[in-house]
């Protein structure tokens, strides 16, 4: 971080607006160590009052900043102390108090807090400016309000937030982590604090959903994938949620991750799609026997008169031609008392196949009842209609020398008819009956065409 990059608290600023007075300036802290969360956390604190506070983690910022003759205070680890080298003929102001500090504990003293603020309230002083406390006063209620409501949000992510929280600092250690993120890394919370987070978790979540970005302030993105655990080898499927932090350029303040573990959701899901699947095969299938007649697996009554209300809307609106046969086993009452109901049921079976092998794909067969068949034959004009009938009449006279079981004869009368413009479905039904009725009369075993 160079040397001129600082940190204004919010708290300065609207008193400042306030009072309109420069008396109340922002006191200016350097904190200057090479551990990061030592830093964050006496920067944290000065940010409560009325006091701009650097970071920095090198001897060379460090000296650059004192050099620069805006610090009021310097705060500094007994190790880089030494390797701070400031030339005082660069010197540009009054030079700060340094204060050392006594040891490398990541916890801030608070005998040396009190000795910092005494220092910079005497330093103050000298200056002609009001003491610290007194700015310190200027925003107690606010300041308590918001540490009061810090430390309930901080006591309810800790012990009671059922999923694992952890922010991470600068360089991704891990600063703030709750007893459900030790939990699942199978440690204590002082253990995992300052530990680099991609050390104890991996998170694998290449599905990234950005929910809201506000740049150089915060980015939160929604992931799902996997987290596994270093220490215990645990993987858990994970919905992760992740919020980081910048300043005013774009530097990473932050990280604040939290966990869900969606194993048994994504498990419970995946159930779910399963029995949705099994339900939709299931409906298919009975969606299909609703529409087929059970002895000889062909269309049934019901299908046939919704494909052909479907067919007549159909052809009007593109102007194709759509004729319909129907066919009646001649005799069939003979079989059944001749031979039994049984070979009755066989020959209805074998007519239909017979039938099935003479017809195109779009064409569509169906029993109409009884020994009576249908076949709506689309984009087939009146001129083509006799000769598929003779087709299929000639099929059903050959079924005793495909299949001697049937007994023979089995003939069958055709009666067709072609859709006219405007003509409603059931008119084209009766025509095509009136056929079959007539070519039963003319002597059975023939077609006859509506052609009027």
């Amino acid at each position: 971080m160079g040397a001129a990059q600082w940190h204004y608290g919010t708290k300065l600023a609207s008193d400042t607006d306030k009072k309109g007075s420069s008396d109340l300036r922002a006191d200016r802290v350097l904190v200057a160590s090479a551990d990061v969360l030592l830093r964050e956390r006496l920067a944290g604190f000065w940010r409560l009052l009325p006091v701009d506070a650097l970071e920095v983690e090198s001897p060379g910022e460090a000296a650059a900043a004192v050099q620069s003759g805006t610090l009021d205070l310097v705060l500094v680890d007994q190790e880089m102390l030494g390797a701070i080298h400031v030339d005082p003929a660069k010197q540009l102001g009054d030079p700060p108090v340094v204060l050392p500090l006594p040891s490398p504990d990541s916890q801030p003293d608070p005998e040396l807090l009190r000795e910092a603020c005494a220092l910079l309230d005497a330093r103050r002083q000298r200056q002609g400016r009001p003491g610290l406390l007194g700015c310190i006063v200027l925003s107690s209620a606010e300041a308590e309000r918001d540490r009061t409501a810090a430390g309930l949000l901080v006591a309810a992510l800790t012990g009671h937030c059922p999923d694992p929280v952890v922010a991470t600092g600068r360089q991704g250690q891990i600063v703030f982590c709750n007893d459900a993120a030790a939990r699942l890394c199978a440690t204590s919370r002082e253990e995992l604090l300052g530990t680099p987070f991609a050390s104890v978790l991996v998170v694998d979540a290449p599905a990234t959903l950005p929910v809201s970005s506000s740049p150089g302030e915060r980015q939160v993105r929604v992931l799902e994938g996997s987290v596994y655990c270093v220490a215990t080898g645990a993987m858990a499927l994970v919905e992760a949620v992740t919020a980081t932090h910048s300043d005013a350029a774009g530097r990473l303040i932050g990280t604040v991750i939290m966990l869900r573990d969606v194993t048994a959701v994504r498990q419970l899901v995946r159930e779910l799609t399963d029995a949705n699947q099994r339900l939709q095969a299931v409906n298919a299938r009975l969606e299909a026997l609703s529409h087929t007649d059970s002895l000889t697996t062909v269309h049934n009554h019901r299908f046939f008169h919704e494909r052909l209300r479907q067919e007549q809307a159909a052809a009007r609106r593109y102007g194709y031609n759509v004729s319909l046969l129907m066919l009646d086993i001649d005799d069939f009452k003979t079989v059944n008392d001749t031979y039994g109901h049984v070979t009755g049921d066989r020959v209805l079976r074998a007519v239909a196949r017979a039938l099935e092998t003479e017809l195109r794909e779009t064409d569509v067969l169906c029993r109409y009842g009884g020994e009576e068949f249908t076949v709506i034959l689309g984009h087939t004009p009146a001129s083509q209609v006799h000769d598929v009938a003779e087709r299929l009449r000639r099929a059903v006279g050959r079924l005793h020398e495909v299949d001697p079981s049937v007994p023979s004869p089995v003939t069958a009368s055709f009666g067709g008819a072609t859709l006219r413009p405007d003509e409603r479905h059931d008119s084209l039904i009766d025509r095509a009956d009136g056929a079959l009725y007539r070519a039963k009369r003319a002597g059975k075993n023939n077609v006859v065409v509506d052609d009027r």
